[in-house]
């Protein structure tokens, strides 16, 4: 989270409206493949941002990491305790 779990990859921040653009790309992937899934709410005044944190849960039979591989495509994946880090349009992306 914050945005520097990824090392082999260039990420950015992403304006305001590229983020909501983002987010709601993210959760149409999702949709059919992860029954509970949400982003906690962004703060008001927040200019800009780092990454996008994804809540997820799933059973154990889902291996997230083929998942985001199947529908992402990322260049680099980040496996840190139960937190997924990937990049996707330049972006990271936390699924926890």
């Amino acid at each position: 989270m914050g945005g520097n779990a990824l090392k082999k990859v260039v990420t950015r921040r992403y304006a305001r409206n590229e983020y909501y653009l983002l987010k709601e790309i993210i959760l149409n992937k999702l949709q059919g493949h992860i029954d509970k899934y949400d982003v906690p709410k962004e703060f008001p005044c927040k200019e800009s941002f780092g990454d996008l944190d994804v809540l997820i849960v799933c059973p154990l039979s889902i291996n997230i990491e083929n998942l985001i591989e199947d529908l992402f495509h990322p260049t680099e994946i980040c496996h840190n305790g139960d937190v997924y880090s990937f990049d996707f349009e330049q972006f990271q992306i936390d699924f926890i």
